[in-house]
Parts: C-alpha cells; sequence; structure tokens
C-alpha cells in the first residue's frame, strides 16, 4: 500500500489533539519517511456545497472539524518539484556553459591556427593552398567562440544585475 493510499483508507483527515482543522493548511506531506511525499488536497468548494459546516476563527482563518474521504484527493509531491529542479538548473547552468565552450573554441582554434601558421620546409603551391584554408578555418572558429563566450559573459551580467534590481526594490 501506498502511503498516499492511507489517507482516504482511514476514513479521511480528522482533527485529534487540535479542535478544528486550518481548511487551508490541510494539505501535508504524508509519508514523506516511508517514500514518495503525497499531499492529499481537500475539496473545500465541494464541501460548502454539500452542507459541511467551516468555522470562522477570531483571526480569520476558516476551520472544519472533518475531511472525509469523499472530498480528499491524494497526488504525489515530488514529481513536479523535481522537473522545475531540472529546469531551474538548465537555465542557471546555460550562460556559464555557453562561456566556458566558447573559451575552449578559441583556445583550440588559436592553437590550431598557430600549428598551421608554422613554416614548411619546402613549401608547394598545393600546400600553401591547404594552409590558407585550414588559416581561414581556424580564425572563423576562433570568431565564433569569442561570439559564443561574450554572449555568455553578457548573459550572466544581465542575470546578476536583474538580481541586483530585485534584491533593491524588495528592500
Amino acid at each position: 500500500m501506498r502511503d498516499s493510499d492511507a489517507v482516504p483508507a482511514h476514513g479521511g483527515i480528522r482533527s485529534r489533539q487540535i479542535n478544528r482543522l486550518h481548511a487551508l493548511c490541510v494539505a501535508t506531506t504524508a509519508g514523506a519517511y516511508h517514500g514518495v511525499p503525497a499531499v492529499p488536497i481537500a475539496r473545500a468548494g465541494n464541501m460548502a456545497a454539500a452542507g459541511h459546516a467551516f468555522h470562522l476563527s477570531g483571526n480569520g482563518v476558516w476551520l472544519i472539524d472533518t475531511v472525509p474521504t469523499a472530498h480528499i484527493d491524494v497526488r504525489d509531491a515530488a514529481l513536479p518539484s523535481d522537473r522545475h529542479a531540472s529546469a531551474t538548473m538548465i537555465r542557471k547552468a546555460a550562460p556559464l556553459c555557453l562561456s566556458i565552450l566558447g573559451t575552449i573554441a578559441m583556445l583550440w582554434a588559436f592553437v590550431g591556427g598557430a600549428g598551421n601558421a608554422l613554416p614548411y620546409p619546402d613549401p608547394t603551391p598545393a600546400l600553401l593552398a591547404d594552409q590558407a584554408a585550414k588559416a581561414e578555418h581556424y580564425g572563423l572558429i576562433f570568431i565564433l567562440g569569442m561570439l559564443a563566450a561574450a554572449a555568455g559573459a553578457l548573459w550572466l551580467l544581465s542575470r546578476s544585475r536583474a538580481k541586483k534590481r530585485s534584491r533593491d526594490t524588495d528592500r
């Protein structure tokens, strides 16, 4: 039996040691110690339509005595947050990866171009043409690497400035 199956199997959610349940805080992570956390979601609108009594506390919080099984949906809690965490990690890593890959491309083109520029002891016209074609190739790779590294650096800079602006407006 999954932990999320335990909530409906035991007759719903009941207030035990406390007087009443907080209507908005019924969703808890049940079973987090024994597997995938499950979130029981109480359908308060359906409960009100069915005639269940809600009580307004002195500080403006809606309370209820029990949440019957018929008004509970149970969902796994871990899946959406895992996908969100992966997407957030990729968004954070993308500008840094772009800068690093651009820098590697520039270094590769620089080393390859330097090795290609060495003089030949007995150059032939075909050898010189091949050397010129390789020089253009390495030059293009160097320029593309430089553009990628600059784009990644500007992307990082704009994100750090946006974070600074949001911190300044929060104060």
